[in-house]
């Protein structure tokens, strides 16, 4: 016989598969005909759907009492049944959460790519620099004069690791500068050498340092046969045969302490005539310009301010009260007076009056000096200095003129009739023109 479940053959009478475990029929006993279970007949009515003969199952055998089991139906074929297509699986409508590691994975995967997509980037824009310098630097290169395109290495272009090795390169394949060293110092004493300056040339007697034969260094130099006929000492800094750096002078009565340049007094300085400060300030190639003071003797400041071209900055309102100020001290230059000036019997200093009519009178430039006819019981000379003003009017020949200064000294001059004259000079601080 043969399962009806698995198609498995099966000895006859069992009443179980062995292969899939499931109850079979036994043989079908014969109509009417109820099998015998155990120790008593038990009727079984078989089911309406089992026709053909019902084959009468026999009891086993046993050799002693046979325990009481209970009835046991009798088994027929079930139709078979019609089997419709395999049964699909449902679609499972549940959301399952992802794994946190397939997560991981792709946030790690789009980093990567914007990492990557961000290096291609930064790369290609280095590059692109670096090939825009490298066409300057060929430029550059290619501008040079002959023979020394070679001094500069073309650039090309180099990852950050080459970069420092390169610019090392690129440095220490400029050429070196020469470097000119100059001839030694050496020092003389009296020796007779000739100098050009822009205040004087001739020769004289240089003591100090030289360089190629020219005073250069520390020195002093004394005048001794001048193209201009003047006498002067000078002591300080030169450079290459001029006068130039911290030093003095010393030109006839006038001593000047200061910055020189080219000869002339440059910078800070300080004019001393006849051991008397007369000047302090700002001198431009010797002329007085920028801040100072200017002093008559007896250490009397006469004016502080601003110098142009050796003249003094000021309008004429502020000059009048300056003026009229300081001859409010001044004295009446009388007969007695006058031998005293001549003398030099203690009047240097002197605040004095004078007035009358020029009978002299140099070029009136920046200063400008006029021999006086002064009236008093007599007439007699006196010689007036005076620095002007800038867009100051200048003293004229034929005019009245009323003047107030100090008594500075005495003054040589050649008079009208050819003899050598003396008289005091005074110098101006005001003038006035009118009668």
């Amino acid at each position: 016989m043969f399962c009806e479940h698995c198609g498995n053959k099966l000895p006859d009478g069992a009443r179980f598969c062995t292969a899939c475990g499931q109850a079979v029929a036994g043989p079908k006993p014969a109509a009417g005909v109820a099998p015998a279970v155990g120790p008593g007949p038990m009727p079984v009515s078989p089911p309406d759907t089992v026709s053909g003969p019902v084959t009468e199952i026999p009891p086993a055998a046993a050799p002693g009492p046979v325990p009481v089991s209970p009835p046991v139906q009798a088994y027929s074929r079930p139709p078979t049944p019609a089997y419709g297509p395999a049964p699909q699986t449902a679609p499972v409508t549940g959301h399952k959460k992802k794994p946190k590691v397939a997560l991981i994975v792709i946030i790690v995967s789009v980093s990567l790519v914007l990492l990557a997509v961000a290096s291609y980037f930064l790369y290609f824009r280095g590059a692109i620099r670096e090939t825009k310098k490298l066409q300057a630097d060929q430029t550059a290169t290619a501008s040079l004069p002959e023979g020394t395109a070679s001094a500069r290495p073309t650039k090309t272009a180099r990852t950050k690791a080459t970069k420092e090795s390169s610019t090392t390169q690129e440095k220490t394949s400029v050429p070196a500068t020469a470097v000119l060293t100059e001839p030694p110092l050496e020092v003389v004493n009296d020796q007779l050498i000739r100098i050009n300056s822009s205040f004087d040339s001739g020769e004289g007697f240089y003591s100090g340092e030289v360089r190629d034969g020219l005073p250069h260094g520390q020195g002093s130099f004394y005048m001794l046969d001048s193209d201009s006929g003047a006498d002067w000492f000078h002591e300080g800094a030169w450079v290459n045969g001029e006068m130039t750096g911290e030093g003095y002078r010393i030109f006839d009565n006038y001593e000047y302490r200061g910055n020189f340049r080219n000869g002339l007094p440059d910078g800070h300085v300080q004019i001393i005539v006849n051991g008397e400060t007369r000047y302090i300030g700002n001198c431009v190639q010797g002329q007085l310009q920028g801040q100072g003071q200017l002093f008559a003797p007896g250490d009397l400041l006469i004016f502080e301010g601003d110098f142009e071209r050796n003249m003094l900055v000021e309008t004429a309102a502020e000059r009048r009260k300056r003026g009229q100020i300081f001859a409010a001290d001044c004295v009446v230059m009388d007969d007695d007076l006058y031998i005293d000036c001549l003398a030099l019997d203690d009047v240097i200093g002197t605040a004095v009056e004078v007035w009358g009519y020029p009978l002299g009178m140099s070029d009136q430039e920046d200063t400008g000096t006029v021999i006086l006819a002064h009236f008093g019981d007599d007439w007699y000379p006196v010689c007036l200095v005076y620095r002007y003003g800038v867009n100051e009017p200048k003293i004229e020949s034929g005019n009245w003129l009323d003047g107030w200064g100090v008594v500075t000294g005495l003054f040589e001059y050649i008079d009208a009739y050819g003899d050598e004259s003396i008289c005091p000079e005074i110098e101006l601080v005001y003038w006035s023109d009118e009668p």
